[in-house]
């Protein structure tokens, strides 16, 4: 994650940046997210085929903003 976008969001918490297992980084998700409001390369998975890697998701209300950076 770029230094610049981790100064942005700096109560962001580091899920995964450095593990490709799927599993483990939605477990890490799901672990981490009622406790911070901003976290840094996540994952989701609807059903059993859809995963997603996200680079913030950022709680709102009841909900979470996904954003995706590109440099």
């Amino acid at each position: 994650m770029q230094k610049l976008v981790r100064l942005l969001y700096p109560e962001g918490y580091m899920v995964a940046d450095d593990t490709i297992d799927h599993d483990r980084v939605i477990w890490l998700t799901q672990k981490y997210a009622p406790e911070h409001n901003v976290l840094f390369e996540s994952a989701a998975k609807a059903k059993d085929f859809a995963f997603c890697r996200i680079d913030i998701i950022e709680k709102n209300g009841t909900e979470w903003n996904l954003i995706e950076i590109k440099f």
